[in-house]
């Protein structure tokens, strides 16, 4: 069972029971347990597809999908309870509980979009970004998988538990294939250490725009 796309077909793989039925006047398969479709994307590599139970609607070409979603493209992984696939423009959009996994990272939000042919994933609502030495949080954010580059806007902070230090902004912006952030608006860096004796010495420091370089220690210009 697939969709022409392009010269591109979205293949059902696998389910463990399949009804045709009519929702609104469209033509719909409802695919129960073990559902799992695979479609290429324009550059050729596979974009991976598995649920517990997918509508796919012919006409309009699109899968809605639900429990245990998750869709495998190359390094990237992305889960959520709840989402919606496009073939005809290879997209989904994600909702409830979405997760982004890749190599060394973990995103969450409560609602993603995932674009396979642009390699642009979009995320809204509570985004936290866990890395192995930090954690991120902001309001949106969009990271482009080609460059490894991430835009995070709207209340965000970025706590180091290691070197004690948290900076907040309005946005930054990371370059992941050099370890290198910068904030554009309203940085401001707060570190707290403890002295020898017991005290707590804070640091604060505001400016104008923030740079920070990780290499074998982390840095701020």
């Amino acid at each position: 069972v697939g969709f022409a796309q392009s010269g591109k077909v979205i293949e059902l793989k696998s389910a463990n029971k399949m009804e045709n039925t009519t929702i609104g006047g469209e033509q719909v398969r409802d695919f129960v347990g073990n559902v799992h479709f695979v479609q290429l994307s324009e550059s050729g590599s596979p974009i991976k597809l598995w649920c517990d139970r997918a509508l796919q609607f012919v006409q309009s070409r699109r899968i809605e999908c639900f429990g245990n979603v998750r869709i495998v493209r190359d390094s990237v992984t992305l889960r959520s309870k709840e989402g919606t696939y496009f073939d005809r423009t290879r997209r989904a959009h994600l909702t409830k509980s979405v997760r982004l996994e890749r190599p060394g990272t973990v995103l969450t939000a409560q609602e993603g979009d995932y674009e396979a042919d642009e390699k642009r994933a979009h995320f809204t609502g509570n985004v936290v970004v866990q890395d192995s030495v930090s954690t991120t949080t902001c309001d949106d954010l969009t990271y482009f998988e080609k460059d490894e580059r991430s835009i995070a806007v709207g209340n965000v902070k970025i706590v180091s538990p290691k070197d004690g230090v948290t900076v907040y902004g309005d946005s930054l912006m990371h370059l992941g294939t050099i370890d290198y952030t910068i904030i554009l608006r309203n940085p401001t860096l707060v570190q707290v250490d403890t002295s020898e004796f017991g005290r707590l010495d804070t640091l604060v420091v505001v400016s104008k725009m923030m740079e920070s370089y990780r290499d074998s220690s982390q840095r701020y210009v």
